[in-house]
């Protein structure tokens, strides 16, 4: 049953049977259970539905305020065309600006205000969030401009300063020994259970599920995204004349389409999984065979990672293997055919991680030393430090008077 706002878990009943519970989850409410009968289900949905939209419809805005442009600004083509990641993120940032200044009109901001209230953005947002919020008030502004809603200056054009990037000494990068400790990690749990059972506090060791392992090999050795990694199925990897495994993906964010041949480690593990091509079924799923959403798989990932004694996320897979790339010697523009960045986006990302890598710094010291020709310049016979110290000069006494 596929329904908007919808998610589904899969819990064993008392029985043994696997029986399927249905949410309604909707942005920046609290899930409400729908059951699990599929009728029920549909009947709730619809009443759900409908009290949304009605609440929807009674909040009215007043027509030439900040509040009234941004409604207009989610209708506009500008918003629509932008990545549902993107979309997110200004949803916050615009109600941020509309429980602040939502019932002044667009023209009504002046400089100083605007500049004040960035100082306070950056203790609650910090300083990457302000900077996102302030972008997305500049490109509202710039809509209101282009469209005849606002005359005047963009208010938001130059805040200035959001204070001094504090680079990390030790770049948060998974390294070949943190990948092989997550795949070997464990834990000890409880069986659990009926607390009549004889076995209730027995405990076991559970080692490392296969959804987890393939989505760290996937996001290491493919270097895309996690809302990439998660809709990865079957149908993504394609087998050319030779016999060789391709995967092939449109990113979700940037809509660019991507292939590239699949590494041989990753080969092996879809093999172990029973994975072929043009299978409909998600390359990553849980224990029960089913596909994980965003937050199901934080939640599982970020267990194992404190199984595994390793403090990094999996966000930072990505430029883990791009830095791991670099690190071999593969020029920016063949990295970016593996990630489907910029060469731009993937030069910053190298210039911020790889340039604190103790294996860069000596792969360049030993090429240095391999290719630079001899100086070939005899040092000087005698140092300064061998020659012998002069002598102090002696002041001379002063005469006496007669």
């Amino acid at each position: 049953m596929k329904l908007k706002y919808v998610s589904q878990t899969t819990r064993r009943s008392a029985n043994g049977s696997l029986v399927t519970y249905y949410f309604y989850r909707r942005p920046g409410t609290r899930p409400v259970a729908l059951g699990s009968d599929p009728n029920v289900v549909l009947e709730r949905w619809r009443v759900l539905e409908m009290q949304f939209k009605a609440a929807a419809s009674v909040g009215v805005r007043m027509p030439g305020t900040i509040a009234d442009l941004i409604a207009k600004f989610y209708q506009s083509d500008d918003f629509k065309r932008l990545a549902p990641a993107t979309k997110s993120l200004w949803r916050s940032a615009y109600r941020d600006l509309e429980n602040k200044f939502g019932e002044f009109p667009p023209d009504a901001l002046p400089v100083h205000v605007v500049h004040k209230w960035k100082e306070k953005l950056i203790v609650a947002r910090g300083r990457d969030g302000a900077r996102n919020h302030f972008v997305a008030f500049r490109r509202l502004y710039g809509y209101a401009r282009a469209a005849g809603l606002f005359v005047g200056d963009n208010p938001f054009s130059r805040p200035g300063t959001f204070g001094q990037r504090i680079e990390p000494d030790n770049p948060k990068i998974w390294t070949v020994e943190d990948l092989r400790k997550f795949l070997g990690a464990s834990r000890t749990i409880k069986k659990g259970g009926n607390p009549n059972l004889k076995n209730f506090d027995q405990l076991h060791e559970r080692t490392l599920p296969d959804g987890i392992r393939l989505a760290l090999l996937l996001g290491f050795f493919t270097v895309q995204r996690l809302s990439d990694v998660l809709n990865l199925t079957g149908r993504n990897i394609l087998k050319d004349e030779d016999g060789k495994l391709w995967l092939r993906v449109k990113q979700r964010k940037t809509k660019r389409p991507v292939e590239f041949p699949i590494h041989k480690i990753l080969v092996d593990e879809l093999a172990r999984q029973k994975i072929q091509p043009n299978d409909d079924r998600h390359l990553v799923r849980s224990m029960f065979g089913l596909p994980l959403d965003r937050q199901a798989f934080y939640k599982r990932f970020r267990i194992w990672t404190e199984a595994a004694g390793v403090n990094l996320t999996f966000k930072a897979l990505r430029s883990s293997g791009m830095v791991a790339l670099a690190e071999m010697g593969v020029p920016t523009p063949q990295i970016t055919a593996v990630s489907g960045h910029s060469i731009h986006e993937a030069q910053r990302i190298l210039d911020h991680y790889i340039v604190k890598t103790r294996a860069a710094a000596r792969a360049a010291v030993d090429v240095m030393e391999a290719r630079l020709p001899s100086l070939d310049v005899q040092p000087p016979a005698q140092t300064n430090s061998d020659r012998a110290a002069r002598p102090a000069r002696r002041r001379k006494a002063p005469r006496k008077p007669s």
